[in-house]
Formats: structure tokens, sequence, C-alpha cells
């Protein structure tokens, strides 16, 4: 039987192929994942800092549990830094 978990997936854009690998690998253990990071699926053009703040701060909140997904270029990103930071 299927655990279904919330969570928010913290990563950079780039890294979006490798949601679905982690969602799958999750899978194979027994767990479902309902992402509520933005990702490729669903994209966000929103450019003003405090709006983004609120959005991923709401999106965080729902989740309950957050994920870092680190790849080569994660160091470099500004909001994976302030997402981590933000955790309750």
């Amino acid at each position: 039987m299927s655990k279904e978990k919330n969570v928010f997936i913290s990563h950079f854009g780039k890294d979006d192929e490798h949601i679905g690998k982690l969602k799958e690998l999750m899978q194979q253990k027994g767990y479902t994942l309902r992402n509520s990071s933005i990702d490729s699926t669903k994209p966000n053009d929103a450019s003003n800092p405090d709006y983004i703040r609120q959005l991923l701060r709401d999106r965080i909140e729902w989740a309950g549990t957050t994920i870092v997904l680190i790849g080569p270029k994660t160091h470099t990103r500004e909001w994976v830094d302030w997402e981590i930071e933000y955790q309750r």
C-alpha cells in the first residue's frame, strides 16, 4: 500500500528531469509524493521577490516536508538557499 506524502522539492530548475526520477524511486519504496514545488510542469514567471517569497512560503507550509534535490549547480541558486533557510 502506498503512503502519500506532501513534499516541497527545492531544486535548481535545470534539474527538473530528476524530480520524476526521485518520485519513481520513492514509489518503489511505497511512497507517493505530492509535490508542491514550482517546476516545468507548473511554471511561474513572477519577478516580484515579495510575491515569490509568499508563493514559496505557502507551498512549503502546505507540504510540511522539504526535500532538497542537489545537483552540480544547486549551490548557485539564491532561491534554493532561501527555501532551505525558510524552514519553520
